[in-house]
Parts: C-alpha cells; sequence; structure tokens
C-alpha cells in the first residue's frame, strides 16, 4: 500500500471519528437541554400527530393563537399570550411537524 493511500485512509479514519464524536456529543447536549429547561404546555396526540399546545389564563372567550408559517411556532406568541392571559384564556400551539 502506498504512502498516499495509508495518509488517506488515515485522514478519513479521523474524519469519521470527529465527525461521530460531533453527532453524540450534539445528540447529549439536546437531551440534557431538553430535560431541564422543558418548553410551556404540553404534547397532545390530535389524529396520530403530536402538537405542542400551550394554555395559560383562565374565562372566556378563549383566544387561540394561530403559529402562522415561521419555525419558531408558538415561541412567537409568548409576550402576547403573556399580556392576554391576564384577561381571559390564551392557547398558542406549534403547526403539526414542527417538533
Amino acid at each position: 500500500m502506498s504512502a498516499r493511500r495509508r495518509i488517506g485512509i488515515g485522514v478519513a479514519v479521523a474524519a469519521a471519528v470527529l465527525v461521530g464524536s460531533g453527532v453524540s456529543y450534539e445528540w447529549i447536549a439536546r437531551q440534557n437541554a431538553a430535560r431541564e429547561f422543558p418548553p410551556p404546555g404540553r404534547l397532545v396526540d390530535i389524529g396520530g400527530r403530536r402538537i405542542h399546545i400551550d394554555c395559560e389564563g383562565s374565562g372566556s372567550p378563549i383566544v387561540i393563537l394561530e403559529a402562522g408559517a415561521d419555525t419558531s411556532g408558538s415561541a412567537l406568541w409568548y409576550p402576547v399570550a403573556q399580556a392576554v392571559s391576564q384577561r381571559t384564556r390564551v392557547c398558542s400551539y406549534d403547526r403539526a411537524g414542527l417538533m
């Protein structure tokens, strides 16, 4: 086996180890963050899909905040939900497939 081929194999193995380590670290960090900082609200099953919903306040009518098209989902509505929840019940949810 030539020196060039051995070096190429060594570089490929080192790259694979680095990528594997990075993926493992990221997965562990995400699991720890999800455990330490759970999102407000809960996951509900609707037609076989798990959807995150957060409801606050009490009273009637119930105000539903639509997530819209961006990927921030219900987090975008957090300041509005806090204000509205002082007067009535308000719920915000993430669209299916966002989580």
